[in-house]
């Protein structure tokens, strides 16, 4: 395997309410949820009782000395809210192992070109500084000093248009 490690240590930016970070309980995470929003946090606490670190703040802002080292770090549907994605990931940088994995979601431009709702599709919503393309999204990653292992697009069941990359710190 890719670690050789009984547990990982797995650190979710952006957690939101948590539906990524609880889905992996259980399995062999030691897992550490990142997420600015009180109402967010309390949801994360509340229904993976404790099983989740669970720490509440803004990710460019916050001491990383409140963190350890982690062998993986998610970014799901996170960096098209940041204003400057290359500051956050490059930031991660200075949390992860040796042996990692980082793992980017986002929404897919290519939304623009479904007929039926165009540019009035949920992966051009408020509060997005950002929508990108396969290319734009390499060019974030190779800018952020992450190697790029896979990088794919994908329609997802809930027609939701994403582009996923797994990378590692180079």
């Amino acid at each position: 395997t890719f670690f050789n490690k009984n547990k990982l240590n797995l650190l979710d930016v952006g957690s939101g309410t948590g539906i990524f970070t609880i889905g992996m309980i259980g399995k062999k995470y030691d897992i550490t949820a990142l997420e600015p929003n009180k109402d967010s946090v309390d949801f994360i606490k509340s229904k993976s009782k404790s099983k989740i670190d669970v720490i509440q703040g803004d990710f460019l802002k916050i001491n990383l000395k409140k963190f350890k080292k982690y062998d993986m770090i998610t970014f799901n549907k996170v960096l098209e809210h940041v204003e400057k994605p290359i500051l956050f990931l490059k930031k991660s940088l200075k949390l992860i192992n040796s042996k990692n994995l980082i793992y980017v979601e986002v929404p897919d431009a290519i939304a623009i070109n479904d007929k039926e709702e165009g540019k009035n599709r949920e992966e051009f919503g408020l509060g997005h500084h950002h929508v990108f393309t396969k290319k734009s999204l390499k060019n974030l990653l190779r800018q952020s000093n992450i190697k790029i292992l896979k990088i794919k697009q994908v329609r997802e069941p809930s027609s939701k248009y994403t582009i996923f990359a797994f990378g590692s710190k180079k």
